[in-house]
């Protein structure tokens, strides 16, 4: 999930437009495939062609991976809600469906502030040097729990929606709940 997929989402996935895609967008597709294979042919006549995909698929996979994580942590967490259609709501999916990823300050930066990601669910137009900022100017904002560095680690182990606890479990959870008696 945090090596092959974001390649394949990068190199193969994106590289395509919907079967729904209007005219434009699957112009504007082809227009950046174009524009990538400029680049890539130059870098690679520059570096060589072996060394140009060793370089490229490091960086893709290292960058995609973190991309993945990133995203993973913010929408995979053990207090996280998960509503069907007929208890959705839009603030609540916004601020306790994604988390406040709370990084170390260069880890912040890098990522462009988006461990800020339940503002950003909320309204997405807020640009991401000012989503700090937004957190910071009410405490509604900061009721939401951050999920730490080291905490996001135990977030790997969740996988399963527990319908009755709402929270998100990890298979273990499965065989303690074949263990329980059967209600009827």
């Amino acid at each position: 999930m945090f090596a092959v997929a974001p390649v394949f989402l990068l190199f193969i996935y994106q590289r395509f437009s919907g079967r729904n895609a209007k005219a434009r967008e699957r112009c504007s597709v082809w227009l950046m495939n174009l524009a990538i294979s400029f680049i890539y042919a130059v870098a690679a006549w520059f570096f060589g062609p072996r060394e140009f995909f060793i370089i490229l698929t490091s960086v893709a996979m290292i960058a995609g991976g973190v991309g993945v994580w990133l995203f993973y942590v913010q929408h995979q967490f053990e207090d996280v809600i998960w509503e069907r259609k007929k208890g959705w709501e839009f603030a609540a999916a916004a601020m306790q469906g994604s988390s406040y990823y709370k990084l170390p300050g260069i880890l912040q930066w890098i990522s462009g502030n988006i461990g800020f990601h339940h503002i950003h669910h909320l309204c997405p137009q807020i640009p991401n040097y000012n989503l700090q900022a937004c957190h910071e100017s009410d405490a509604f904002f900061s009721s939401v729990p951050p999920v730490t560095l080291r905490e996001s680690w135990k977030t790997t182990r969740l996988k399963l929606w527990d319908e009755k606890n709402r929270r998100l479990v990890g298979f273990s959870a499965v065989g303690r709940a074949a263990a329980w008696p059967v209600q009827k």
